[in-house]
């Protein structure tokens, strides 16, 4: 880390004239520094395709208030996909009901679990709706992230600090 901020990287995808599986990135150093509050976009110029590239660099208070409210999405999810099943399962365990108690000829009862059952059915069907795609929200864990998305940039995170060998000791 840079007294200034956060040392990142932008990367730039090289096109590979041979078709190799591989990709090759040409790697730029770039310093980030967090504003106070919210949010700012920077805009920084790829030094490979002289072409400027807008990054947007979030506080430590958005930033974490980004990943309560991933967290909270997830735990939505779960909980309607979870409920849906329950109540799809329901409706079907209704509907074997209903044909057992037409058979019987309980004309009555087998209305009232009928309208049970596409309640259920109902149910079922609006809990999926509140399942929440957590991939719509900005990931906050960096805190950093490219305002577009770009087939020729990425960012990559401040590279790890090499570890220092110990020096070899004569025996």
């Amino acid at each position: 880390m840079s007294p200034d901020g956060d040392d990142w990287q932008l990367a730039h995808r090289i096109e590979e004239p041979w078709g190799d599986a591989r990709t090759v990135w040409e790697l730029q150093p770039l310093t980030v520094t967090r504003p106070g509050t919210g949010e700012t976009t920077t805009r920084f110029l790829c030094a490979t395709c002289d072409e400027p590239v807008d990054c947007v660099v979030v506080s430590a208070d958005t930033q974490s208030r980004l990943a309560r409210r991933r967290g909270r999405a997830r735990v939505t999810t779960v909980v309607a996909v979870t409920t849906g099943l329950v109540l799809a399962v329901s409706t079907v365990g209704a509907l074997v009901g209903v044909v057992v108690m037409v058979r019987n000829g309980a004309w009555a009862v087998a209305v009232a679990a009928a309208a049970m059952s596409g309640l259920y059915g109902w149910l079922a069907a609006k809990s999926f709706s509140y399942a929440r795609p957590w991939a719509t929200i900005p990931a906050g864990d960096a805190g950093v992230r490219l305002a577009s998305p770009s087939r020729a940039h990425e960012l990559r995170p401040p590279a790890p600090r090499p570890a220092i060998p110990a020096p070899d000791r004569p025996a």
